[in-house]
This record gives C-alpha cells, structure tokens and sequence, in this order.
C-alpha cells in the first residue's frame, strides 16, 4: 500500500498523511483511562458500538448455526458479500470523492466544516441532535426492504450517469448560487426550517396542508391512506410535466432567458 501511494505525484505526502490519520484514529479507538481497578475506553460511544456490534455478530452466528450453513456462510458467503459491497460503486464514488477533496484544499476545508459543524456537540449541540436523529431514522428506514428495495432502484435509474440527470442538477444549484447574490434561496430555506408560533417547523405545516389538499378527499384529515399516497404522487407527477403551469414550464423559461 505505502509503495502505491509512494508512486503518486505527491507520495512522500501521502504517506506522512496516512500514516498521521491511521495514528489518529488509533487514539481515537484505542485510548484507555484508568478507571477505579481496572481501565476502560474513553470513548464511551464508541465502547457503545462495539457492544451492539458483538450482538449483532453473535446473533449471526447463532442463526446461521441453527439453519446449518453456518460454514458455507463464514467461507463464502460472508466473504463474497464483504467483495462485493466494497468493489461496489457506492465505495468507488466515495473514493474518488475522497480522492477529488484531497487535492483541493477550499473544497476540503468547507467539507470538514460542515462535518464539524453536524457533529460538534459541544459548539452545535442542537445540530449535532438534528443530526443524529436524522441518521437514526434512515438506520430504521433501511430495515425496511420491502418497500426501499423498489425505491432505491427507481432512484437508482434515474441517478444513472448515462442519463445527465445528477450533472444537470447539480450544475443547476452551482448556477443558481452564483447568480444569488443576495442569498434569497437560502433566507427561504432558513426561515421555511425555523421553529413555528405552535412549535413545527413552517415547512413541516407547509408539507401538511399540501397534503391535505391533494390527498383523494381532500379536507378528511388523519392519516394518509393508499388512496392519498397515489392522489399525491399523480398530483406531483402532474406538476413535473405539466408544461403550460407546472415545473417544466419553469425550465423552458429558464432556458430561454436572455433570448430574444
């Protein structure tokens, strides 16, 4: 590995940061304090995690060995799926995300600051809660494969590269801040993401009486049935094609701005 890295334009640094962050993170997991007569990992979240990680390996290994694959599991199985998660694209896009931030120090900069500021307790205690629980919701959320399964593969089509549709967006956003130079798009967001005179946020009471007119009778109240959830979509659906009112009305004048 340290002759891969030696080989890059920059080697001799890449090295020195390797080895820097392997040591970090060695600190990070392995430091100890000595607690009354015996000693103890400081970090208590990440003692935490080892914990529930054991059971869940445990609890692995003990369903395995009742289905009897339990050998098949650890010499083929466990392995062949290790293989194919981390040759994956999720792990490739992360890498030459990595990669792309090493080499450009602004962009790593705003990077680290904004992992900073999510996950800073002490400085940003309310973020770092707003944060926390937002990545509890999407652990429970990816339990449910029945219903995700489907969408993640709707979502994975249309983030296809071939199709343009992620280059596009994003150039779009880079577009649409530059030309915001009064920052109106992020008062909008900020104020929409404020606390309302009842307690939710507005966007929250904004998402619910959209809802509540869109939803197949509209006014009913409680909560969202099937019926509700195909009115939304085929609303939402109508909005994206609509082309004399809907979104891609917005887009053509877009397109035509400055046009004579």
């Amino acid at each position: 590995m340290f002759a891969a890295l030696s080989a890059t334009p920059d080697g001799a640094a890449q090295v020195n940061k390797w080895k820097s962050a392997v040591s970090v993170l060695i600190d990070e997991i392995l430091t100890v304090d000595h607690v009354d007569d015996g000693w103890q990992f400081r970090n208590r979240r990440l003692h935490a995690v080892t914990q529930l990680l054991i059971r869940f390996l445990r609890d692995r290994v003990t369903a395995h060995t009742a289905s009897g694959d339990f050998e098949s599991w650890v010499r083929h199985d466990l392995t062949s799926d290790i293989t194919d998660k981390l040759a994956g694209p999720v792990v490739a896009a992360l890498s030459d995300l990595a990669a792309r931030l090493e080499h450009d120090d602004a962009a790593r900069a705003q990077f680290y600051a904004l992992l900073n500021y999510f996950t800073n307790e002490t400085d940003h205690h309310a973020q770092f809660q707003t944060a926390l629980t937002l990545l509890a919701d999407q652990l429970q959320l990816f339990l449910d494969d029945q219903d995700l399964v489907p969408i993640a593969h709707a979502l994975g089509t249309a983030m296809d590269v071939d199709k343009g549709v992620v280059a596009a967006g994003t150039a779009l956003i880079k577009r649409s801040h530059d030309y915001d130079t009064d920052l109106a798009l992020q008062t909008i967001l900020r104020n929409l993401y404020k606390p309302g005179p009842r307690g939710p946020l507005w966007v929250s009471d904004l998402a619910d009486i959209v809802s509540e007119l869109n939803r197949s009778s509209p006014g009913h109240g409680g909560d969202l049935d099937a019926n509700d959830e195909h009115a939304l979509l085929s609303e939402l659906a109508a909005f994206l094609n609509d082309n004399q009112r809907g979104f891609m009305r917005f887009v053509r004048i877009v397109q035509n701005r400055g046009t004579k």
